[in-house]
């Protein structure tokens, strides 16, 4: 899917990952954290208690951008995960569908 977004940090989410069970669809939700002190923008990934990683930055910028001024602090969303593979050595999550605000 080239719409997709690759969740980025998840080299630091693994374990939770590893707890998810991959090659399925997980309902997801997007979380504004602006106290974040990497990225004031950053969006975490969420599915049901394990965090799993961050939206890219440029993405969560745009994101922060529309959602701030509404007052709007989470967004449901779609995440497929991926098992780690020879080429790929640790597990992965990819968002598919973001529910508009």
């Amino acid at each position: 899917m080239s719409n997709a977004i690759w969740v980025t940090g998840r080299q630091f989410y693994q374990e939770a990952l590893g707890e998810l069970r991959c090659e399925v669809e997980h309902d997801a939700l997007l979380v504004r954290e602006p106290t974040n002190p990497y990225d004031s923008n950053a969006v975490v990934v969420m599915v049901g208690q394990h965090k799993i990683g961050y939206l890219p930055r440029e993405k969560a910028e745009k994101l922060a951008a529309i959602l701030d001024p509404k007052g709007v602090t989470q967004l449901t969303a779609k995440v497929q995960l991926f098992a780690p593979t020879y080429n790929r050595k640790q597990f992965a999550a990819q968002l598919t569908a973001i529910t508009a605000p």
